[in-house]
């Protein structure tokens, strides 16, 4: 079946380049089974926490190996996410994942995980999950300075960069992780620089 959803794109270059590394942060890494393995470990446990296909999930994580981790995971779900920032967080969201019990509405209920234990379980063995994704269905929510949903992007709209994506790129802490997307859909090597080289606000 041809997709464009993110994370099946990402599953190609798991299975085809496992053991290439997909992610290097201060002498850490995760190769692209390492990866997608952890990723499918985490994404199970936000379905069994009520995260299902559609919803939203607000991750408050550093930049880093496991947020992508927890982004990957999400996407796996066929949820879409909001990642944002600890230092941005003003105490609307805690550390963790945050998921979403219905529509995005200011009233909407939140159910808060710990994922931290899982980032470190071994995850050998987790298979694809076979929640189904359309291209046209969104992956990321970005937020207005209200901190309310405004840009909905969609899986097709992000898979596009991955013409564009430089062989070693070093992630620039862009709120949507699109760098990372586009880099991991290529088969490229992401260095998440600690802290982040971030991008200077327009």
């Amino acid at each position: 079946m041809v997709t464009a959803a993110i994370h099946r794109l990402i599953e190609e270059q798991a299975a085809t380049h496992a053991e290439s590394v997909a992610l290097v942060e201060d002498g850490r890494s995760l190769t692209y089974r390492e990866l997608n393995q952890r990723a499918n470990l985490v994404a199970r446990q936000l379905m069994a926490a009520g995260l299902r296909r559609g919803r939203r999930a607000v991750v408050v994580l550093p930049a880093g190996c496991d947020l992508v981790v927890v982004l990957l995971a999400v996407l796996k779900a066929g949820a879409c996410y909001t990642w944002v920032d600890p230092d941005m967080a003003a105490g609307r969201f805690p550390p963790g994942v945050s998921v979403a019990a219905g529509s995005d509405q200011a009233d909407e209920r939140w159910t808060a995980l710990d994922v931290s234990s899982l980032l470190r379980a071994p995850a050998h063995g987790s298979p694809n999950l076979p929640v189904l994704t359309r291209g046209f269905e969104v992956a990321c929510v970005l937020e207005d300075s209200d901190g309310m949903p405004a840009v909905r992007v969609s899986h097709d709209t992000i898979a596009t960069l991955r013409a564009a994506t430089p062989a070693s790129p070093q992630w620039a802490a862009d709120p949507g992780v699109f760098e990372v997307w586009g880099a991991l859909m290529a088969g490229s090597r992401v260095s998440m620089a600690t802290p982040p080289v971030r991008v200077a606000a327009a």
